[in-house]
């Protein structure tokens, strides 16, 4: 649901610019405020997972990010979508760690394999998206994101029932829970790893191209300057989704065989 959010607006931004009479800068902030409030959930998410099980953790932003859908929605105003934004971002902080932590904790043995496989199922729907945008449900703004609040609603009550309770996913004792010394401590600790700003420089590009998808390469801009059609700058906007489709299938085979490392060195360098 992710990627359906993400896609429908990159399909929606042209024509939800044009209808709210929205200017550069505040198309340019509608798009930031996504990944300001994504970040910095996900600083107080690694909190809060430490205290509260991530299951419930899981269910409330998916909630949250039901409320974004509903207020985009309805949106009217630049104010209504830069809070159904905000609400997206808070919403979907969990979507990253949230299946790290569950295929690790139910299908441990197979880890590569099934959590690629989750990766390219999301990416593959994210495509389909974007491959059928000149579909009337898809391309209007106001039924995309209806649908999308009642499966967040639907998903959210999901997950809680499937997502059962287990003896690592309970939350710690308070004699268990890491001070915040202990906790600051660690931080120093990745902060001095170059591993970590490697990693943080690699998510650095890929929300940056994201980020551009979403705010300048609508599908307005490739039709008022080089003349496309809808349906042409909507395939050329799911070619991102689909090579991410492509290339978790590909991780997930070569990573099943010789773990993680190889493959992504080597997808590194071609991003």
């Amino acid at each position: 649901m992710n990627l359906v959010c993400v896609v429908g607006y990159t399909i929606a931004a042209g024509g939800l610019a044009l209808e709210l009479r929205l200017n550069d800068a505040q198309i340019g902030l509608a798009g930031g405020v996504y990944f300001f409030a994504y970040s910095y959930s996900q600083l107080f998410l690694g909190i809060l997972s430490t205290r509260v099980p991530i299951r419930l953790l899981i269910v409330a932003s998916a909630w949250a990010a039901a409320s974004g859908a509903w207020v985009m929605a309805i949106a009217d105003s630049f104010p209504q979508l830069v809070l159904a934004r905000f609400l997206f971002g808070i919403g979907f902080c969990t979507v990253f760690v949230g299946v790290i932590e569950v295929v690790s904790m139910v299908y441990s043995r197979c880890f590569p394999f099934i959590l690629n496989f989750s990766q390219s199922c999301a990416n593959g729907v994210g495509a389909l998206i974007g491959v059928f945008a000149f579909m009337p449900w898809i391309s209007r703004l106001s039924q995309l994101f209806g649908v999308s609040t009642v499966v967040l609603i639907v998903i959210s009550l999901l997950m809680f029932l499937l997502l059962s309770s287990r003896p690592g996913e309970a939350a710690l004792s308070w004699q268990e829970v890491p001070s915040w010394a202990a906790m600051g401590r660690s931080l120093v600790l990745c902060i001095s790893s170059p591993r970590f700003w490697v990693g943080t420089l690699y998510f650095v590009g890929l929300f940056t191209c994201f980020l551009a998808l979403e705010d300048l390469w609508n599908i307005c801009f490739q039709v008022d300057i080089f003349n496309a059609t809808s349906g042409l700058a909507a395939s050329m906007n799911s070619m991102l989704v689909s090579g991410l489709t492509l290339g978790g299938l590909i991780i997930r085979l070569w990573a099943a065989r010789s773990g993680l490392a190889a493959p992504s060195r080597s997808f590194s360098a071609l991003a």
